[in-house]
């Protein structure tokens, strides 16, 4: 019986094995959802480099473009536009828009943009379409634990602002009592201050008092909204109706 030559087996091994490899085709990778440019991104891109510009024509005509095609950024871009719309004014437009959006939390979050736009105006007939575009989140919308309770904050500062102070306290006491957990409940202690600070029937400065002495115990080492840091003033009001200017 004749014996393989030494190392034999290992040679014919190796060459099957560099045979199989070399013949092995690497799998083409299938094309996935994720894979496919989506179309709504480029033009959203756009509009928000023109809106960091202050361009907001230009931005307006790429976010529509967005969101007249299919994609991941068509709720994002109706939202911007709702907000470019508000600012413009034009209530009824960013109400339409509002509409369309399927995604419960973008809707939302794009009705308070439209309402917060038309209040940024600071003109009567403005403020009045605001108050009607916060009345419906407050009405209309599922309860939203961060808009619902800052939403009942800015039409009670759009009332403060107008002196319609009962309906003002109406939705800061709703908000004080319903929302205990939202960052916008120490401003509400404030403008509860503010109100019963002011010259009307109701005014009552122990009570402004109370509210200033709650707000500044509830802002105490708390990060507060952007905006609404008012300790210093609620401090020196505080101290005015304690001791009397003058006395």
């Amino acid at each position: 019986m004749k014996n393989n030559p030494p190392g034999s087996s290992v040679s014919s091994v190796s060459a099957t094995n560099s045979g199989s490899e070399t013949s092995a085709k690497p799998k083409k990778k299938k094309k996935g959802k994720d894979d496919v440019p989506d179309p709504s991104e480029a033009p959203f891109q756009r509009g928000k480099a023109f809106l960091a510009r202050n361009q907001k024509k230009n931005a307006e005509t790429e976010f529509t473009e967005s969101y007249s095609k299919e994609g991941k950024k068509v709720d994002p871009s109706r939202t911007e536009n709702t907000n470019l719309f508000g600012l413009d004014s034009k209530d009824k437009e960013g109400t339409g828009l509002v509409e369309k959006i399927e995604d419960p939390d973008a809707k939302i979050k794009s009705q308070f943009e439209l309402a917060r736009s038309l209040d940024r105006m600071n003109q009567p007939e403005s403020e009045e379409k605001a108050y009607k575009e916060y009345l419906k989140l407050v009405t209309s919308f599922p309860v939203h634990p961060e808009l619902t309770p800052r939403t009942h904050l800015a039409i009670a500062v759009l009332l403060f602002r107008k002196q319609e102070y009962r309906p003002a306290l109406h939705h800061l006491v709703k908000l004080i009592k319903e929302f205990k957990d939202s960052k916008d409940r120490p401003t509400a202690y404030y403008y509860a201050g503010r109100i019963y600070e002011s010259a009307w029937v109701e005014r009552d400065l122990e009570r402004a008092k109370k509210y200033y002495d709650l707000y500044l115990q509830e802002s105490e080492n708390k990060e507060l909204v952007p905006g609404n840091d008012f300790r210093k003033d609620a401090k020196e009001r505080r101290r005015l109706i304690e001791v009397p200017l003058g006395i």
